[in-house]
C-alpha cells in the first residue's frame, strides 16, 4: 500500500519529475515529485486512488498500520494547503540504509530543485515525522525551512529561485 501511495502514483502522473539511485546491483533511493499539489491531488483522489484503495480495504481491516494508511489516501485533497502558493509542488524521497549518509540523498534532492527550478516551479515542501531527528537535520541542512509542526510531524519547504528568462 505504501507504494500505491506514496511512489506509483507520482511516478505514473510525473515520471518527469522522479529520479533515482542505483547501487552495484539495484536502486537503493528515489525521489518523486508533484510539482503542482492542488492538480496532483485531485487527480490522485478521483482517478487513481479509487481503483487502488478496493486492493486494500481488506488488509485495512486486519492492520492498525493498513488503517492509517487508508486514512491518509482517503483525505488527499481534502486537507487545507496552506502553503501550496509559496510551494506548490510536494515531495517524497527513501533511501535504502545502504545509502543513507553517503550523499545520495543530497544529489537527489540537488537534481529535483534543478528540475523544478528549471520548470518555473517557485517552492517545493515535505512533511516528515517530529521524532525523525535524522530527516530533520537533513532537510534544514539541505535549506529547508520548518512551515508547520502538526501533531508528530514537521512540514518544510524550499523556495526555489527561478530563472528568469532574458
Amino acid at each position: 500500500m505504501l507504494a500505491d501511495i506514496f511512489v506509483l502514483p507520482y511516478v505514473a502522473r510525473h515520471p518527469e519529475s522522479a529520479f533515482v539511485i542505483e547501487g552495484p546491483e539495484r536502486v537503493v533511493g528515489y525521489v518523486v515529485c508533484a510539482p503542482n499539489t492542488v492538480a496532483f491531488d485531485h487527480w490522485f483522489r478521483d482517478e487513481w486512488w479509487p481503483g487502488m484503495s478496493k486492493r486494500h480495504r481488506a488488509s485495512a481491516a486486519e492492520s492498525r498500520k493498513d488503517a492509517a494508511l487508508l486514512r491518509y489516501a482517503d483525505a488527499v485533497g481534502k486537507r487545507p494547503g496552506s502553503f501550496l502558493e509559496e510551494y506548490p509542488a510536494h515531495l517524497h524521497i527513501d533511501l535504502l540504509p545502504a545509502a543513507q549518509g553517503k550523499g545520495a540523498g543530497r544529489k537527489l534532492i540537488n537534481v529535483l530543485v534543478t528540475h523544478l527550478r528549471d520548470h518555473g516551479v517557485p517552492g517545493v515542501q515535505l512533511t516528515t515525522g517530529a521524532r525523525n531527528a535524522g530527516a530533520t537535520a537533513f532537510y534544514t541542512r539541505m535549506g529547508f525551512d520548518r512551515l508547520h509542526e502538526p501533531e508528530g510531524a514537521v512540514t518544510f519547504g524550499k523556495r526555489l529561485s527561478v530563472p528568469s528568462i532574458d
